[in-house]
């Protein structure tokens, strides 16, 4: 039982060396690896520097046009606005004019009169 417990535990101790073995190749090769992209970051860092300051213009005119879009819209929402207020008004003033009075030039003449004041504020 003794040889059986000293071949178990050679055999546990060269399967810890062939690991670590391993995982030292694999440091080494990993290691050399980060070596090259360092030197090659290293070279190329100047024109990196370069991408990124011109990606940041980029994205500064695209906030920029982003913005002018925002108001724009802003504008032709308030514009918008402005003319379904007008039409409404108008209307409301037709119709309860019309229910009221039985002449079309009175009611013509108030919508008129409504429109220019909504027109003048």
């Amino acid at each position: 039982m003794t040889k059986l417990f000293f071949i178990f535990l050679i055999a546990f101790f060269i399967a810890e060396v062939i690991i670590a073995v391993i995982a030292i190749l694999n440091i080494c090769k990993y290691d050399r690896a980060v070596n090259k992209l360092n030197n090659l970051i290293s070279v190329k860092k100047p024109s990196i520097e370069f991408f990124f300051m011109d990606l940041r213009a980029i994205f500064e005119d695209f906030t920029a046009g982003i913005e002018s879009l925002k108001k724009i819209i802003k504008e032709k929402k308030t514009l918008y606005l402005y003319n379904v207020l007008r039409t409404v008004v108008v209307y409301l003033g037709i119709f309860s004019l019309k229910g009221k009075y039985k002449k079309a030039a009175i009611g013509i003449q108030l919508a008129k009169e409504i429109y220019e004041g909504v027109a003048d504020s």
